[in-house]
């Protein structure tokens, strides 16, 4: 399904030729992704249990993380604020959409600066 792509995509974060400096804290861009949709994490240890479930092939535990309110999705095209840059997640504000002004990490290759 698109979201095991997707969350793949975090678990991997292979940087998308960007450099650090381009998507300092401050810079403003869009979250993009060839699946339409991105998870977004709203801490650490929910973006690693995250990880184990999607590792697992647990979509229930994945989707029980959602209704908890741990983890969120945005479309593909979100406006989003870096707030800090990481080698694999950075960790981003929502600008538009349904989370508008949520904060998260999400797979850095996913984080294109405007």
């Amino acid at each position: 399904s698109s979201w095991t792509v997707i969350v793949l995509g975090l678990a991997i974060g292979c940087g998308g030729g960007s450099t650090q400096k381009t998507k300092g804290p401050g810079a403003v861009g869009r979250i993009e992704a060839p699946a339409g949709h991105v998870f977004v994490a709203v801490d650490s240890a929910a973006n690693d249990e995250l990880q184990k479930y999607v590792t697992a092939g647990d979509r229930t535990g994945a989707n029980l993380l959602v209704a908890a309110g741990r983890v969120f999705t945005v479309e593909s095209g979100t406006k989003i604020r870096v707030i800090s840059p990481g080698i694999y997640y950075t960790e981003v504000r929502i600008l538009d959409g349904s989370h508008k002004d949520k904060s998260g990490l999400v797979a850095e290759e996913w984080v294109h600066i405007d």
